[in-house]
């Protein structure tokens, strides 16, 4: 079985600690809490260990990633109706574009293959009237082996130089948009901005400029007052908006947002809808893949995976590396991917 140390100590970060700090303070497990952000925050971590009995840095294991992350942005302005993070994190700010640019010029000198913009709503990214594209497009412009991965953005701040962007070799084919339902009913209760339709017309445009991107979307299972009508809507919409990769969350309420005052649907409805939505997810991904199946797609090779190593594509697409991939782990390869009654396969292609 598993085996857990008893002696380890926490910090906790985040949004949870900002929301119920107190508590969180009186679980025995937690060293601290830490209501601090951004640059700030390592050295405060480090003040919270000093003293506790924590190892010393020069016994720690180095932390290297064959993806680096880039927080481009914080904050949120939206007002959804189960979301606790807006009064959490606080309205948008963005980080200075000169210090986003030389971060990654520091993550690709150290070789890092691929670079991640992540934040709280990166679409609304602006300093000094630079937008989410056109940072894209300075990091993209930078000399060097090395990709950009755009992760989740809003529907409506998807604007065409955004678009435009997809089809460079170092911009990863993949987008994320959070969809959380298909229903407009249910999408006007979550205080989501935008319908429907044009959630769908948002994935085409991608679409129509790469017609084999990889789209992924979060989506809510059994909110408040989703009907049987509204869930068929919600696996409609993500067979029109091409959804390739699926995120799904069972609706769970947070205190003190507008949704958790109202009449939740039943477990057994939950646990049925989850049931299907998971089916047509997993169908997606298999249809998906089978479009690449004996094809040649440029990948990160990860550690992960039965055989010790795996292999992430531009496009998102996991498999699994054979004996010997280890030689070539935090680069960027072209991998021969196979699909196979297991599952999909990769195998390094060597020249």
């Amino acid at each position: 079985g598993a085996r857990f140390s008893t002696a380890g100590k926490v910090v906790v970060t985040g949004c949870l600690g900002r929301r119920d700090p107190s508590g969180i303070r009186a679980m025995p497990e937690v060293l601290g809490v830490i209501e601090a952000s951004g640059d700030d925050l390592p050295r405060r971590i480090e003040e919270s260990f000093a003293g506790s009995g924590a190892p010393a840095e020069n016994t720690a294991a180095a932390r290297v990633r064959t993806r680096s992350y880039i927080k481009i942005q914080d904050g949120c302005d939206g007002q959804c109706s189960y979301c606790i993070v807006p009064s959490v994190r606080g309205k948008p700010s963005s980080r200075p574009i000169g210090e986003v640019i030389e971060h990654a010029k520091q993550l690709i000198s150290a070789g890092v293959p691929e670079i991640v913009f992540t934040g709280v709503t990166i679409g609304k990214y602006s300093d000094g009237g630079r937008d989410l594209a056109s940072l894209a497009y300075e990091i993209l412009s930078l000399d060097g082996n090395f990709r950009l991965r755009i992760t989740s953005i809003e529907p409506r701040h998807v604007t065409d130089d955004l678009v435009s962007l997809f089809g460079h070799p170092k911009l990863c084919d993949h987008i994320h948009l959070p969809l959380q339902s298909g229903s407009d009913a249910v999408l006007s209760s979550m205080r989501r901005p935008y319908t429907r339709a044009e959630y769908i017309e948002t994935a085409n445009r991608f679409r129509e400029k790469l017609p084999d991107m990889a789209i992924g979307a979060d989506i809510i299972v059994g909110y408040p007052g989703e009907t049987d009508e509204d869930f068929e809507q919600t696996l409609d919409a993500v067979r029109r908006a091409g959804v390739t990769h699926v995120h799904q969350f069972s609706y769970s309420p947070r205190g003190g947002t507008p949704s958790a005052d109202m009449k939740e649907c039943g477990p057994a409805v939950v646990a049925e809808r989850a049931k299907r939505l998971k089916s047509l997810a997993a169908e997606r991904l298999r249809e998906y893949e089978r479009r690449f199946d004996g094809k040649v797609l440029m990948s990160v090779v990860e550690r992960g995976g039965s055989d010790g190593f795996s292999a992430l594509s531009s496009n998102y697409l996991k498999a699994p590396l054979g004996e010997g991939a280890g030689r070539r782990w935090g680069e960027i390869v072209p991998v021969r991917f196979a699909l196979t009654e297991r599952g999909a396969h990769g195998e390094i292609v060597t020249p």
